[in-house]
């Protein structure tokens, strides 16, 4: 199923990465999640969470990303973001 909201970012803080996702999946909005950047996760991700090996710097890193994107809306954020539904 397409995605309605694509998320993504450059990042290297692969230890926040599952609690970002976690707090991604509270809401019924069908999303996707594309971090883009030199840090390669020592975890497996869900299939709506894509990782690209990148060397290039913070801005080139989150316009690769926005390039893979595929949904109807983009939402660039940071890495260590944990969101709330409140």
């Amino acid at each position: 199923m397409k995605p309605l909201i694509s998320i993504f970012c450059s990042g290297i803080r692969t230890h926040r990465w599952l609690d970002l996702y976690s707090s991604l999946t509270r809401s019924s909005i069908p999303f996707e999640l594309i971090i883009v950047g030199n840090v390669v996760p020592q975890f497996s991700l869900p299939r709506n969470f894509h990782f690209i090996f990148s060397n290039v710097k913070p801005s080139q890193c989150s316009e690769i990303a926005s390039r893979y994107a595929t949904g109807d809306l983009l939402m660039n954020i940071a890495d260590d973001l944990i969101f709330f539904n409140l």
